[in-house]
């Protein structure tokens, strides 16, 4: 049985308070890939 990589989505929001307010969100991106069951060998 093999694992699909996956995208998943996300909100990163940011809010500062002082010395001046400022506040911010934008989407991101992340892959969720596989990883072999064993260590490749060189």
């Amino acid at each position: 049985m093999v694992a699909a990589a996956q995208i998943f989505t996300a909100k990163v929001m940011h809010k500062r308070l002082f010395p001046k307010e400022n506040h911010f969100a934008y989407g991101v991106y992340y892959l969720a890939l596989p990883l072999p069951a064993q260590p490749l060998r060189s």
